[in-house]
C-alpha cells in the first residue's frame, strides 16, 4: 500500500469512529419534560423521549428507574384535541377501557378520557395511570411504548417498592420486544385493585343477573331487587364489624358474595330443569329459630355492644326482618314464575344461607 492510499484508509477510519461517537451521543439524550406532577402533567408527557437503556443492563432500583423514566413522554398525536376534551367531561376512562356500565370498550376513548381527567384542577397526579400504563404497554390504539409505560407505572402511588415486579417485567419488555397481554394489577397489590375487581365481578354479575331475569316477572323481579338491597345493607352495615383497618375490605367482600349467592340462586330458578335439593328443611327452620334465641340472650356480644363499630343485637334483628322481606320476596317470584316446584325448597334454600351467617355471629353465645 502505497502513502496516499494509507492516509485515506486512515481517514475512513476516522469519519466512522466520528459517526459512530456521535450516533450514541445521540441515542441517550432526551429532550426536556416537565414534572409530571404537575397540573400540567398530561404536557410533560409529550413527545417521544427514551431513558438510555443497554439491551444487557439490569433494572436498576425502583427509584433510579422511575427517575430516568419521568422523562418518556407521548407522542404529540397521542394527545386529545381541545374540542375531543370538551366533549369528554366527566368521562370514565375505566368504563371505556373495560366496557363497564353499558359502554362499548374503546381504547382510543379510554386514553384520551384519562389524559382529560388529568388535567381538571385538583384532581391526583397518578389519576387513571394505571389505564394508560396498559394501554402504552399493550400497544392498544397507540404505537407500544414502553419507556411511557414504565413512567405511568411509577405514577401508580403506594409503596414504591411494590412496583418492583411490574417494573421488572417492563423493563424486560423493552430488552425483549415482546411482552404478553399485561393488566396493571396482575402485579400489584392495593386497595385500588381491589375496588377495580369488585367493580369488574359486579358488571359480569349484573350481566349473568339480566340473563336469569329476562324471562321472569318484572314486577316481581323488581321487587326482590329492592327487598335484596335492603338486606344487603343491613347485614354490611349492622352485622359486619366496622372497626379496624381491614373494616371496609371486609364489608366489600361481603356484599360481594351476598350478590353472587343471590345471582346464582336466581340462574338455578331460572333453568326449568333445576330443582333445589333439600331433604332437611323442618330441620333447617328450627335451627334457625334457636340460632335466633342464643343471640339475643348472648353475653358476649351483649357486653360489646358499647364498643364503637362492633355488632350489636339489636342490629341483627333489623337485619333479621330484612331478610325475611327479602325471603319474602323471592317466593313471591318463584311462585309466579316456577308455580309447580314447591315454595319449601326455595325457602330451605334461602334458610341454608341465612343459619351460616348466624352461625359465625352466635360464635361464643
Amino acid at each position: 500500500m502505497n502513502v496516499r492510499a494509507s492516509f485515506r484508509a486512515k481517514v475512513r477510519v476516522g469519519l466512522a469512529l466520528l459517526l459512530i461517537s456521535c450516533g450514541k451521543a445521540r441515542s441517550v439524550s432526551a429532550p426536556p419534560a416537565r414534572s409530571a406532577s404537575t397540573g400540567s402533567s398530561m404536557s410533560s408527557a409529550l413527545g417521544a423521549a427514551s431513558a438510555p437503556q443497554p439491551n444487557d443492563e439490569p433494572m436498576p432500583d425502583v427509584e433510579e428507574a422511575c427517575r430516568r423514566f419521568a422523562t418518556a413522554r407521548v407522542a404529540d398525536g397521542d394527545t386529545p384535541t381541545d374540542k375531543e376534551r370538551k366533549a369528554l367531561h366527566g368521562c370514565d376512562a375505566e368504563a371505556a377501557y373495560y366496557g363497564l356500565d353499558g359502554a362499548a370498550v374503546d381504547y382510543v376513548r379510554a386514553r384520551h378520557c384519562a389524559m382529560t381527567t388529568r388535567l381538571v384542577p385538583g384532581t391526583p397526579a397518578n389519576a387513571d395511570a394505571g389505564i394508560l400504563l396498559m394501554i402504552y404497554a399493550n400497544g392498544l390504539g397507540v404505537t407500544k411504548n414502553y419507556d411511557v409505560a414504565m413512567h405511568f407505572a411509577c405514577e401508580l402511588g403506594g409503596d414504591l417498592h411494590g412496583l418492583a415486579p411490574l417494573l421488572e417485567k417492563l423493563w424486560q419488555a423493552k430488552r425483549s420486544g415482546q411482552l404478553a397481554r399485561l393488566d396493571q394489577c396482575e402485579l400489584v397489590s392495593s386497595g385500588y385493585c381491589d375496588l377495580l375487581a369488585e367493580r369488574l365481578a359486579k358488571a359480569a354479575r349484573e350481566s349473568r343477573l339480566r340473563t336469569a331475569t329476562a324471562n321472569m316477572p318484572a314486577r316481581e323481579v323488581g321487587a326482590l331487587q329492592r327487598a335484596a338491597t335492603h338486606f344487603f345493607d343491613s347485614r354490611v352495615q349492622r352485622e359486619i364489624e366496622q372497626s379496624g383497618p381491614m373494616s371496609a375490605r371486609r364489608a366489600l367482600s361481603e356484599r360481594s358474595q351476598l350478590e353472587a349467592a343471590l345471582t346464582s340462586l336466581l340462574e338455578q330458578l331460572s333453568d326449568p330443569s333445576s330443582t333445589p335439593e333439600v331433604s332437611d328443611y323442618p330441620n333447617v327452620e328450627t335451627e334457625l329459630a334457636t340460632l335466633a334465641r342464643r343471640i339475643s340472650q348472648c353475653k358476649v356480644i351483649a357486653d360489646n355492644e358499647h364498643t364503637p363499630g362492633a355488632v350489636t343485637r339489636a342490629g341483627i334483628r333489623e337485619t333479621q326482618e330484612q331478610w325475611l322481606s327479602l325471603q319474602k320476596a323471592f317466593l313471591a317470584l318463584a311462585r309466579a314464575f316456577r308455580p309447580r316446584t314447591k315454595l319449601e325448597l326455595w325457602r330451605a334454600v334461602l334458610f341454608r344461607t341465612r343459619l351460616d351467617q348466624l352461625r359465625d355471629l352466635a360464635t361464643g353465645c
